[in-house]
């Protein structure tokens, strides 16, 4: 039966700059990301000490942009180009930022239009020219003029840039969607703060997208900018989840650095989660497997009777081993790729599974032919919702509130002294499973 779905609430961003002398602002301002504001918006604000700002690539002003719209474009360009910061993964290809009209209109004005096809023509969006009333807002996404781009702050000079920004900021800072779990989390990541090394931990990424990214998202933390909000799946998303591993690996709260406790093949155990509900019987092995502070696993023997049981191989960490080695792919992370598309593709692929697994593959059609393309993922991921956030989580949260949380979708991060409480936890949330998960501890940087 299918889990329920959740209603998404929008992000947030930006973060106020503390207004200091001019030299030393200077000094504070890395090269590659000029600040541009005049110094009529210093003045506005200066007893408050604080100076808001949205982003502009650099050379903004090279654009053909016709006068009038100048200021509209950058402001959808801005919110763009915080979906790549804050809520896109790397290895996602729907870029798609979702603006409503409501959200445009309080930046950008009422005559959106004129903006957006001055954008477009420009090369800096995308638009899927696409909505439903009540249901899907227009999708944009940058365009192509903007690939390789580097990103700066820009400050505008009037009340009207401050009002815009209020607004903004307003409007993606909301929680009103979030219940009771969504708000225990956020308070939360509220608390995070990067430890000791993080200049050291920037200054060694090579120059270029990454880095740009990382900085950005520092940026927002430091601001306690924080964008949370659960996906239509359950799964809840915020800042950690997109942030770069080598700075979250930083993160710390009240002085206490986090470790992240994961689940090791965490996807393929969600895969079994789902064939078991669907008739996928479980036959203990009579082999002896590691425990799960273990990842090396002994060799298996590559008969039928093994080879024909999904569990056994997953139990015994053997998975992806099994499927590269069946199928001679040279390399892991290209197995996990051709695996899961195996997994997610369309029923003539699902073959190649039943040369390695026949009995998995044939629960795998009946799902497949039972539902429609793409449910499997989405199946997957209310699973994973389930068993972590109402699972584990939720327990933690009724529990022990005690205990610093902060979810990356399948793992948790808390401080070292909780580790075997939150270990513990994410176990009992498997207490139905035929079998222990693996559990990874990664130490804090």
């Amino acid at each position: 039966m299918r889990s329920a779905s959740f209603v998404g609430t929008p992000l947030n961003y930006g973060w106020p700059l503390p207004l200091t002398s001019a030299s030393k602002r200077a000094r504070q301002t890395p090269p590659a990301i000029e600040l541009k504001t005049t110094t009529g918006a210093y003045a506005m604000i200066a007893k408050k000490k604080r100076l808001p700002y949205i982003y502009e690539p650099v050379g903004y002003d090279d654009f053909e942009i016709p006068p009038e719209n100048k200021d509209g474009v950058r402001w959808l360009i801005s919110t763009c180009y915080f979906y790549e910061v804050a809520v896109w993964r790397g290895d996602d290809e729907d870029r798609w930022a979702y603006l409503s009209a409501g959200l445009l209109g309080k930046v950008v004005g009422r005559n959106i239009k004129p903006i957006r096809d001055a954008a477009v023509r420009a090369g800096l969006i995308e638009c899927d020219n696409h909505y439903i009333v009540g249901s899907k807002p227009m999708g944009y996404r940058l365009g192509a003029s903007l690939d390789g781009a580097q990103w700066r702050r820009w400050s505008g000079d009037g009340q009207m840039f401050l009002n815009r920004y209020k607004k903004f900021k307003a409007h993606w800072n909301t929680t009103k969607d979030l219940d009771d779990l969504g708000l225990y989390m956020r308070r939360w990541i509220m608390k995070a703060k990067f430890g000791a090394g993080l200049k050291a931990v920037l200054a060694g990424m090579p120059d270029g997208k990454k880095r740009d990214l990382a900085l950005r998202q520092v940026e927002l933390i430091k601001a306690g900018i924080i964008k949370t909000k659960y996906c239509d799946f359950g799964r809840f998303h915020s800042n950690m989840t997109r942030m770069c591993s080598e700075i979250r690996a930083l993160l710390e709260i009240d002085g206490e650095p986090l470790v992240e406790i994961d689940i090791v093949s965490s996807q393929v155990l969600f895969l079994a989660d789902l064939l078991k509900s669907n008739g996928l019987e479980y036959s203990p092995s009579s082999h002896s497997f590691p425990s799960s502070s273990s990842l090396s696993y002994p060799s298996l023997p590559y008969d039928r009777s093994i080879h024909d049981e999904f569990f056994v191989d997953l139990e015994g960490g053997r998975t992806y081993e099994r499927f590269m080695r069946h199928f001679d792919y040279p390399s892991r992370s290209e197995t996990k790729d051709e695996f899961f598309g195996v997994i997610y593709g369309g029923m003539r692929r699902t073959k190649l599974l039943a040369q390695v697994w026949p009995k998995a593959a044939a629960v795998l059609q009946r799902i497949k032919r039972a539902n429609p393309f793409g449910w499997i993922p989405q199946e997957m991921q209310r699973r994973e919702s389930h068993r972590i956030l109402r699972g584990a989580v939720d327990h933690l949260r009724l529990n022990h509130p005690e205990i610093p949380i902060i979810t990356v979708h399948d793992s948790i991060m808390t401080t070292q002294r909780h580790v075997e409480t939150v270990k513990a936890a994410l176990l009992d949330a498997f207490s139905d499973f035929p079998f222990t998960p693996r559990l990874r501890i990664k130490e804090a940087a």
